[in-house]
């Protein structure tokens, strides 16, 4: 008699002998059986470069900022910092916000937008702020001398002015007449954000310290309101 079943050893028995209407009766057990398992791993092999001797990687901004420095300045390991050797404001920049700030070479001439010029002829560029003479470009991945903040764009000189007349109709009933002024005296309001037409604050512009735009002159407008 033979008794197999998947995952356990197969049961053998022999030399059964049985007599006319003779029940027998066999008490089996099965074993587990063995299990066998194969796992079978691969990797490429490993690129080794035969022909040049160099390194490279990514450097990151936490990279330099974990750096032990041992008394070392850390504005030289800027030169490190991923970039594109550029000179221009990269507002792709998330760690400094903006790197590119230029050098200070003279205390900034603040100029009337009005009638302030730069530049000799024939690039001459007017609606200038600020000198641009005051500043030049810092060596591309280094930092420039000039601070954030350290003197302020065009200021804002606004007055605004309303008038009132509330006239009871009846006693439940009021009508109620406004006469409102907005930069009363229209002074100009010269933008000083460089994003909606602002002063230039990019050292490497043509146009570097130039006002571009305003905002609104004086704006009056009539309303009525008539309650009940």
């Amino acid at each position: 008699m033979t008794v197999s079943q998947t995952g356990f050893s197969t049961f053998e028995a022999q030399n059964i002998r049985l007599a006319l209407d003779q029940i027998y009766v066999l008490n089996l057990t099965l074993q587990v059986g063995t299990v066998n398992q194969r796992i079978t791993v691969e990797a490429a092999p490993a690129q080794v470069e035969t022909t040049s001797m160099e390194l490279g990687a990514t450097l990151k901004s936490n990279t330099v900022v974990d750096l032990p420095l041992n008394g070392r300045n850390w504005v030289q390991l800027q030169a490190t910092l991923p970039s594109n050797n550029s000179d221009t404001c990269n507002a792709s920049f998330t760690f400094y916000g903006c790197p590119d700030r230029p050098n200070v070479v003279a205390p900034p001439v603040i100029l009337n937008p009005r009638t302030g010029t730069a530049g000799t002829p024939p690039n001459v560029v007017g609606n200038v702020y600020f000198s641009p003479a005051s500043f030049v470009a810092q060596s591309p991945g280094m930092l420039g001398n000039s601070g954030r903040n350290f003197f302020h764009g065009p200021g804002i000189n606004n007055f605004d002015f309303a008038l009132f007349k509330d006239t009871r109709v009846t006693e439940s009933k009021m009508l109620e007449l406004r006469f409102e002024f907005f930069n009363l005296f229209n002074h100009t309001q010269f933008n000083p954000v460089e994003q909606v037409n602002g002063v230039i604050g990019d050292a490497n512009a043509p146009n570097f310290g130039a006002v571009l735009g305003a905002l609104s002159s004086r704006v009056i407008q009539l309303g009525a309101k008539f309650s009940f």
